[in-house]
């Protein structure tokens, strides 16, 4: 099955190539899909990965385990770490009395969930007894004397947490850290593990602001949901060609083959793109995709998530993020990845700029491909569709 934003994508390549030569650079990459779109049309591609979660994100698109081998070692982490998942995420139903797993407990007030005295509004989860008596098992409210277990974490661990988490929820990220630093599984298998923990830690942080209260999601469940996700990945996914090959060094590009090249981004990974033109001149860059990242709150949540996959993931280049209400620093940000490119941009060179949904945003990037002495032939909903501009 052809995920429908590669579909997208493959046409939009498949438009701006016409040769093995003609490159396609994704100078913020997130994933591989414009990888993967690149390679089933038989050109080769260079990624600039984000992040940590963006490479692992690649590694396991370019490189797939089997089902199999990913489900025995998502099964095997959440064994290993099972005591700890448990921490604070036991409860009693209220219809038979029976002890169950808690999934989520639900909170007016965010910040009461680190209050041992606190009752929460409502919780989540199945118990099993009442299930196999014939009825529903869904536990949906807490009795009014509930107590939640308490939780004792290091006060290190607290403050690593800078209060997105609750003290349950770190109890069990730890806990997953610490087994992946010691797990011996081949490394699209590991990153994939990692993408599921860095992307459950994403989506059960404490929001900052919130109305409507809170439903705390405990570790257990949210990486169950995140292996779920991988496992539909490899089922679904686009799967790489046998002949492609994945590297880091550019000077491969030289020689004949499919490959990919997928470097960390930063100064390092533009210098060697700027090297390439000087050591390989019939090769030209044909498309390129540029992200344009807002700064703020998402970027440091996802940088305090990815620390939960992996405690050490190597030197982090500050990502070139811009105001998005800005024109100016939009149009700015892209005229100086433009000015880099030059020396490698072909003729008629297509460029996908994804954007913030501001409109200042739209305008910089308007401005700034107009200054380059291109225009722009479609702007679109980037989840729906795909914008590009030719110069």
């Amino acid at each position: 099955m052809i995920r429908s934003d590669i579909a997208r994508l493959r046409w939009a390549v498949a438009s701006a190539t016409a040769a093995e030569v003609d490159l396609v650079v994704d100078l913020a990459a997130e994933d591989a899909s414009l990888a993967l779109a690149a390679a089933s049309l038989g050109r080769r591609t260079i990624l600039h990965a984000t992040d940590a979660l963006a490479e692992w994100r690649a590694v396991f698109a370019l490189r797939p385990p089997s089902v199999r081998a990913f489900d025995s070692a998502a099964e095997g982490l959440l064994g290993s770490i099972a005591d700890a998942l448990d921490v604070g995420w036991r409860g009693a139903c209220a219809a038979c009395g029976q002890p169950f797993r808690v999934s989520a407990y639900r909170w007016d007030d965010p910040a009461s969930a680190d209050d041992p005295g606190a009752t929460p509004a409502a919780r989540r989860g199945t118990c099993a007894a009442c299930r196999a008596g014939g009825g529903r098992g869904d536990v949906g409210k807490a009795t009014a004397e509930e107590r939640i277990e308490p939780v004792a974490i290091d006060p290190v661990l607290r403050a690593e947490g800078g209060g997105r988490w609750s003290d349950r929820q770190l109890v069990g990220f730890d806990a997953a850290r610490r087994a992946l630093l010691a797990s011996t599984e081949p490394a699209p298998i590991l990153d994939g593990l990692r993408i599921a923990v860095a992307e459950a830690a994403i989506a059960t942080a404490r929001p900052t602001r919130s109305a409507r209260g809170w439903w705390e999601v405990a570790p257990r469940q949210a990486l169950s949901d995140a292996f779920a996700a991988r496992r539909s990945e490899l089922f679904a996914g686009e799967a790489p060609p046998r002949e492609l090959s994945l590297g880091t060094d550019t000077s491969s590009l030289r020689y004949p083959g499919l490959a990919v090249v997928m470097r960390r981004g930063g100064a390092g990974a533009r210098g060697a793109l700027a090297a390439l033109a000087a050591s390989a001149p019939q090769l030209s860059i044909a498309m390129v995709r540029i992200r344009i990242v807002p700064t703020g709150g998402p970027i440091d949540l996802r940088s305090a998530a990815i620390r939960w996959a992996a405690a050490d993931v190597g030197a982090e280049e500050p990502v070139d993020a811009v105001e998005p209400s800005d024109p100016i620093a939009v149009s700015a940000s892209i005229a100086r990845t433009l000015v880099a490119l030059h020396p490698l941009l072909k003729r008629g060179v297509e460029i996908i700029v994804d954007l913030p949904p501001e409109l200042e945003a739209l305008a910089g990037a308007v401005a700034a491909i107009g200054l380059a002495g291109g225009i722009v032939t479609a702007v679109s909903d980037r989840d729906a569709e795909i914008g590009r501009a030719h110069v």
